[in-house]
C-alpha cells in the first residue's frame, strides 16, 4: 500500500528472522533456497550504481505462498484481486460464513498458556541460528478457545493481513487478548500460520499517518481506555501478514488465548476470564483476505 516509489522492491519469503530456516510446514528444515545478498547486490546496483540489470522491469513484488509452495508477483501489497471472506464464530466453537444467533463463549483464562520455545518470538533473537520448525499446536490448543471451519471442499489461499473482530467482555479493566490462525490436518496435527495480539487499553483506533489494511493505534495514554468490567468491548485485532494454501479436506481455526507466558508479561491486575460475545448483535469474527484460485502453470 505504501509503495510510493516505483523504485521501491518487496521481497516476502517463507523464512524466519534472519533468512535461516524455510518455515513452510511443507518444507521440512533447510535453509530457504533464496540468495538475500545477491538480491540486495542488485538492488544496490541499481540505485546506487545507476546500472541498468533489468531490476525495473521485474514485478516490484515478489511473495511466496506456503502450502502451495509457490513464488508469485504482485504490483502491489497486499496484492490486488483479492475478496475478504468473513466467518463468525458460532455455537460449538464453529466457524461459519452465516451470522449465528447471540450467543457468549466464557474462557477460564489459564496463564500458563504459551507459544513455546519454537515460535515467531524466538526466531527474532535466534543468535545460535537453530532450526525454527513451529510444533504441532494441538497440545497448546488444549488450553486455549478454539473455533473450527469444517473441512474445506476446495483449496484456499489467504494472502495479505487476517484480522479479528472479538466483542469481549473481562472482569477487569484490562486484558491481553492473543489470537492464533492455524490450520487443522484431518489427522489433528495443527499447523501455525500467524498471529496477533492486542493489550485491551489500547483498542482505540487513530488516523494512520500512512496507508494501512490494518487499525492503527498511538498507543499513547491520552487513547488509552480501560475496560468496564462485564461489559463487552470491541477489540479489532490485526495478524501479522502471510500468504498460505489452506488444503482441501483441512480446516481453519481461530484461536484465543489470554496469556503467553512465554514471551509476554500479564497485565496486571489480571483478568480470570474472557467472556466472547458472538452473533447477533456482537459478530465477532476473523476476516480473511483470500485470492482467487490460480490454474497451475
Amino acid at each position: 500500500l505504501n509503495l510510493y516509489d516505483p523504485r521501491t522492491r518487496l521481497t516476502i519469503g517463507p523464512w524466519d528472522h534472519g533468512l535461516y530456516n524455510n518455515i513452510s510446514p511443507y518444507a521440512g528444515r533447510h535453509r530457504p533456497r533464496f540468495d538475500s545478498d545477491a538480491e540486495s547486490v542488485r538492488f544496490f546496483d541499481r540505485r546506487l550504481l545507476d546500472l541498468p540489470n533489468g531490476i525495473d522491469e521485474e514485478a516490484r513484488v515478489h511473495y511466496f505462498t506456503m502450502g502451495e509452495e509457490r513464488w508469485k508477483t504482485a504490483d502491489t501489497w497486499p496484492p490486488r484481486g483479492g475478496e475478504d471472506q468473513v466467518l463468525y464464530l458460532g455455537p460449538e466453537h464453529g466457524l461459519r460464513r452465516a451470522l449465528p444467533g447471540e450467543g457468549v463463549d466464557v474462557y477460564p483464562i489459564d496463564p500458563a498458556a504459551g507459544t513455546g520455545d519454537h515460535s515467531r518470538w524466538v526466531s527474532l533473537v535466534n543468535v545460535e541460528h537453530e532450526p525454527i520448525e513451529y510444533e504441532d499446536r494441538a497440545a497448546a490448543d488444549a488450553r486455549l478457545l478454539v473455533y473450527d471451519t469444517p473441512p474445506l471442499v476446495a483449496d484456499l489461499e489467504v494472502t495479505g493481513h487476517p484480522r479479528v473482530v472479538l466483542y469481549d467482555a473481562a472482569d477487569a479493566a484490562d486484558a491481553g487478548v492473543f489470537v492464533y490462525l492455524e490450520d487443522v490436518a484431518p489427522d489433528g496435527r495443527v499447523e501455525y500460520v500467524t498471529e496477533g495480539m492486542l493489550r485491551a487499553l489500547h483498542r482505540k483506533t487513530t488516523g494512520a499517518p500512512y496507508r494501512s489494511p490494518v487499525p492503527y493505534r498511538s498507543f499513547t495514554r491520552a487513547d488509552g481506555s480501560p475496560l468496564v468490567p462485564g461489559e463487552p468491548a470491541i477489540l479489532e485485532i490485526a495478524l501479522y501478514p502471510t500468504s498460505y494454501q489452506f488444503k482441501a479436506g483441512h480446516a481453519i481455526r481461530l484461536a484465543v488465548a489470554g496469556a503467553d507466558v512465554d514471551h509476554f508479561a500479564p497485565v496486571e491486575p489480571s483478568p480470570t476470564a474472557l467472556r466472547i460475545h458472538r452473533g447477533d448483535p456482537h459478530p465477532s469474527r476473523i476476516v480473511l483476505p483470500t485470492m482467487p484460485r490460480r490454474s497451475t502453470p
